[in-house]
């Protein structure tokens, strides 16, 4: 056994036995194999439900907007709208409001964007129970942390500025040359793809980033000055350090 410092409240505590084996564990739980059902417990509540849901989400979303024939198809058979159809990420809530008057709206989560979908769809979760054949999830304690996915859609207002930047790619606008490719890389350097889970597409006709892309990445680099600006007003006083 030992005693474990940790910092709970912004207060500093020590607790007494800690175990450190497996065969501790048991003996202070009670049970046989405690150990062993807890850790499988807590990953597959913490880790492999939350990856179930992340792909979930991301097959319907998928299925939805896919213009393929096969999922045409399976979009027919299943009582979904035939249509490729693309249901917004943002919520309701209103982020931020540019000087131009340009709304951002916070992006709904996966579980509250899935509830959306299924009343706009009227339908149940159950229903789509097709879909499991589009989810591979295994078990595995290995793997990283989950980290919460980047907004599947953009903003009205990440698509309005992407717009008018490929909009005034190659012009002089406030007497100076807008270079939408340029932003894009730089965008796409300071918010790296395995950070931003955003990445850069080029459009093969254009030779320019595209639109969504752009929008994205507009979007992660907005939110990651929000976090920096947190953190410095949160830092701001020297005491915080402390």
């Amino acid at each position: 056994m030992k005693a474990v410092k940790v910092n709970c409240l912004d207060l500093d505590w020590e607790i007494p036995g800690v175990p450190e084996t497996a065969e501790e564990y048991d003996k202070i739980a009670g049970r046989q194999g405690a150990c062993v059902q807890d850790a499988v417990n807590k990953e597959l509540y913490h880790g492999t439900f939350g990856e179930i849901r992340s792909r979930f989400t991301d097959a319907l979303d998928n299925l939805l907007k896919s213009d393929k024939m096969e999922d045409v198809e399976i979009r027919k058979a299943n009582g979904l709208p035939a249509e490729p159809t693309t249901i917004s990420w943002d919520s309701t809530t209103v982020e931020d409001t540019a000087e131009d008057g340009t709304v951002t709206y916070k992006q709904l989560g996966e579980a509250a964007w899935l509830n959306k979908t299924l009343a706009k769809l009227n339908k149940k979760v159950t229903d789509l129970a097709f879909l499991q054949a589009r989810v591979q999830v295994k078990f595995d304690p290995t793997s990283k942390p989950r980290v919460p996915a980047g907004p599947k859609t953009p903003s009205k207002g990440s698509l309005a500025a992407a717009d008018a930047l490929l909009l005034n790619h190659g012009k002089e606008v406030q007497g100076k040359l807008v270079d939408a490719s340029a932003i894009a890389n730089k965008l796409a350097e300071l918010n790296p793809e395995d950070k931003s889970k955003v990445k850069l597409e080029i459009d093969e006709k254009t030779n320019l980033p595209k639109r969504e892309s752009l929008a994205r990445l507009i979007q992660a680099n907005e939110a990651r000055k929000r976090a920096e600006e947190n953190l410095a007003t949160k830092y701001a006083d020297a005491t915080a350090l402390v």
